[in-house]
This record gives C-alpha cells, structure tokens and sequence, in this order.
C-alpha cells in the first residue's frame, strides 16, 4: 500500500515524500500534528507533545530561574493559552483538567518557595484564609516544596480564585 501511494503522490502529483514521516498504520498507533486519534475516533494530545508540554512548565516553574510569581505568570500564561487553543478541541477534557491541576501544583510550589521562611509562609497563608492551626502544622512541616503543594493549607490558600486573580487560562481557573 505504501509503495502504490508513494508513487502516485511522486510520479502523478509530482510532491516529495518523507519517508521518515510517512507510514501506512493504523491510527491508534501513529500521530499527526501532535494529535492521536483514539478508540472511537476520539482525538487526544499525543504522548509526546503531552511530554514536551510538561518539560516547558517544569523549566518555567524551576526554582533555579529566580523568577518572582509575576515573572512565572507572564511565561506560564502565555504557554498555557496556546496550549489550549491548540488542543482545546480535541474529544478528551479529562487531560486538559489534569493537566491544569498539575500545573496549578506546580505553581503552588513556585509561590512556597518564593515564601522562604517559616514566618513569612505562616502570615501569608493566614492572610489568604487559611485556619492558624492548619497553617502552623503546613509551615512545620518537614515535607519538601512539591509535597507541601498538595496541602489542604496551600489548596485553600492558592484556590481557584487566586489563580483567576493572577489571569490564568480558563482551563486553569476553572477546572
């Protein structure tokens, strides 16, 4: 089937083929403008362009880059926007809601660690409505900056709203 199509897109349409690209499969199995067509012809991401997504919000939300949570949101927003209105309309919403929860995690991290000290974690996690009690367990507690983004403390404090506050995406904001 290849050889037959390759050589009439060659010799009849006279267009060049790749033949690193180009195979003849079936759709599960190969990918298209970083989209894969899935059971019943449901579009979703491809695995890789889901992985490259990951590797560019994980260098925004490096805490080597010493970037204030203004400096994250102006690279983050617009990644994330085009984003979306790239694989906003594939037939697989659960991907992008995990997808923003994940990235809303990993912003929960930045912000932690923008916090530094004890002290200043607990007054602002207090100052955004978090209970003295939860806050005081959360700011003593001995787990790293990426467990602690899973906290009741910094899921209260840094909810939804902050998020929208600081114009996130909707898929961000609303999930």
């Amino acid at each position: 089937v290849m050889a037959s199509i390759t050589e009439f897109i060659e010799k009849r349409l006279k267009l060049k083929i790749n033949r690193d690209k180009s195979a003849v499969d079936r759709p599960v199995k190969r990918k298209f403008l970083g989209f894969t067509v899935g059971v019943k012809g449901k579009t979703r991401p491809a695995k890789k362009s889901i992985a490259r997504f990951m590797d560019k919000v994980r260098n925004i939300t490096s805490p080597t880059k010493g970037l204030n949570i203004k400096q994250v949101f102006g690279k983050l927003n617009p990644l994330l926007r085009g984003w979306l209105n790239y694989f906003g309309c594939c037939d697989t919403p659960s991907i992008l809601k995990r997808l923003g929860e994940w990235a809303r995690h990993r912003v929960r991290m930045v912000q932690w660690r923008l916090w530094k000290r004890s002290s200043r974690r607990y007054d602002e996690l207090v100052k955004l409505g978090v209970n003295e009690e939860t806050a005081r367990m959360t700011v003593g507690s001995a787990k790293g900056p990426y467990r602690i983004a899973q906290s009741p403390a910094l899921h209260i404090g840094l909810n939804l709203n902050w998020f929208c506050i600081h114009k996130m995406p909707d898929f961000i904001c609303h999930s």
